[in-house]
């Protein structure tokens, strides 16, 4: 209910959707689903508020610190689309999010991040459900770079989730940590 103070203009309609998945959201159910709504006498009940309507801002302004002196050194940028296979159905979401590269003027620290995550499905089999995360965190200062690359892999069949992740740690290019994860988790319930 993301539109609960939502005001219904006089005769538009409201539209009540079931489904039995939302994904990326939420990860598709262990086999296709069948959904049987039935509408005899049946109702939606919504509740409406009667009291007076708020035509002033209730709160008075909001108090901060000063802002932080920040220089951008790489912008951000962010894409979010859909890829469709025309041959199998497959339907891939893909969000790049770079938040910049930025340096922190009253103490020197430079701070970036940025991230790939891709979410696939065939529309007829649940069981193809794949989610693809990578990001990448990296902060300097002085003669030290950090960066830190991380990678997951979320798949799963009818029996259990499989987990598959990495990640890698360098200090001034040199790889200081890595560590790979790989887990199994029985389905129960979703």
């Amino acid at each position: 209910l993301d539109d609960i103070g939502y005001r219904v203009p006089k005769d538009h309609r409201l539209r009540l959707s079931f489904s039995s998945a939302y994904f990326p959201l939420l990860w598709p159910p262990k086999e296709k689903a069948r959904l049987t709504l039935f509408t005899k006498d049946a109702s939606l009940w919504v509740p409406v508020h009667d009291g007076p309507l708020l035509t002033a801002d209730p709160f008075p302004p909001p108090e901060s610190a000063r802002p932080i002196r920040l220089t951008e050194l790489r912008a951000a940028d962010s894409t979010w689309h859909v890829e469709e296979d025309a041959a199998s159905g497959q339907v891939t979401t893909i969000f790049a999010v770079d938040s910049g590269k930025h340096r922190f003027e009253d103490h020197g620290l430079v701070a970036g991040e940025s991230s790939r995550e891709e979410y696939s499905v065939a529309p007829n089999d649940p069981s193809s459900a794949m989610a693809d995360l990578t990001w990448t965190y990296e902060v300097a200062r002085g003669d030290v770079e950090v960066r830190v690359e991380s990678h997951c892999r979320l798949t799963g069949n009818e029996e259990r989730f499989l987990i598959e992740a990495e990640q890698t740690a360098l200090e001034n290019g040199a790889e200081v940590h890595h560590r790979t994860w790989r887990r199994k988790i029985p389905r129960s319930w979703v």
